[in-house]
């Protein structure tokens, strides 16, 4: 496993990160994981790599584009002293374009994006042992829907990004299109970005892929 034996992952990200995990208690208490895919990766790590004790720190924020993210990097993530971090952004700034284009909010553009992803590895990558960069996430059967073409247009630039910092790059998308192959979007979420326990079991399983879990034993 990519992870070391005693060390920290702190998982950043937006609301998919976030899933209502409990901001009142220090982390690594029974409800400061969430119920999505955070609370998956930490239920796998302990149930199959006990020996290794890895903290899991969730620093989802629900509603955060990867500029809010970018604005409070150094005092929600980087000060809590990770050794990893993973970072899962970008939905909001790609839905954003769709629901509230006519509210005349600030539109994270992908040069934008992408400016806001290396500011975060340039704050970050001289700093723990690894980054994890994942995609996004859109249950979308229709692959010409502008939204969804949208979504990978900015899930290039996060491979773009993990690319250019060497970092891992996590492509979280196509399992989700695997499975649609068979069963509808509403059997993993009701609004397409925010995942139910199996959505967030195929995200947690992207993760876990990535960093060399062996659930073998």
């Amino acid at each position: 496993m990519i992870l070391e034996k005693g060390s920290r992952l702190v998982m950043a990200g937006d609301s998919v990160t976030d899933c209502g995990r409990n901001r009142e208690l220090p982390p690594c208490f029974w409800s400061t994981w969430g119920d999505g895919y955070v609370h998956v990766v930490y239920a796998n790590l302990l149930a199959f790599a006990p020996q290794s004790s890895i903290m899991v720190i969730n620093q989802g924020v629900s509603g955060n584009t990867s500029e809010d993210l970018n604005n409070r990097w150094d005092s929600d993530i980087m000060s809590l002293k990770p050794d990893y971090v993973s970072i899962m952004i970008g939905i909001n700034d790609v839905w954003r374009w769709f629901d509230s284009a006519l509210r005349q909010e600030k539109l994270v553009d992908k040069d934008m994006f992408r400016a806001n992803l290396r500011s975060i590895m340039d704050k970050t990558v001289s700093h723990v042992k690894k980054v994890f960069l994942m995609t996004p996430v859109l249950f979308e059967l229709n692959e010409t829907e502008p939204m969804f073409i949208k979504k990978r247009e900015f899930d290039a630039v996060i491979k773009e990004v993990a690319q250019e910092y060497n970092q891992l790059f996590i492509d979280c998308q196509t399992p989700v299109d695997r499975v649609l192959k068979y069963q509808h979007p509403y059997m993993f979420t009701m609004d397409r970005v925010h995942p139910n326990l199996p959505g967030h079991t195929l995200i947690a399983e992207s993760f876990l892929n990535a960093i060399e879990l062996d659930r073998s034993k």
